[in-house]
């Protein structure tokens, strides 16, 4: 029943997003578009949008039984994430972090056309 519960959640945050997404004036921003190119763009958006949450909610149980299994190194897990976010934060305010994706551009010239 929780499963129900949880996808039911999971669809209606989807949903809302897919709204969100849909409800934006793409008229005007792309005017020699066609009104119903335009719609199938927002639905396929929507669906894309809700997607993770859906396989989220499918993988939700077995995560949380394996979380459970493995709580005692989870202090452990913990502590060494918060010592990467302390680290990406230095790397960020010390603007290195433009230094390495630069150079990791330069060494894989194929990471240029990600994004």
């Amino acid at each position: 029943m929780h499963a129900v519960r949880h996808i039911f959640v999971l669809w209606l945050f989807g949903s809302t997003a897919w709204f969100v997404a849909s409800s934006q004036n793409v008229y005007a921003q792309a005017p020699a578009l066609e009104a119903a190119s335009i719609e199938a763009a927002a639905d396929e958006i929507g669906f894309f949008m809700t997607l993770p949450f859906i396989i989220a909610a499918l993988f939700a149980k077995p995560f949380l039984s394996w979380m459970a299994r493995h709580r005692d190194k989870m202090a452990y897990v913990e502590k060494i994430m918060g010592v990467m976010l302390i680290i990406f934060a230095i790397l960020i305010a010390t603007n290195t972090i433009n230094l390495i994706a630069a150079a990791m551009i330069r060494w894989f010239p194929s990471f240029s056309s990600i994004g």
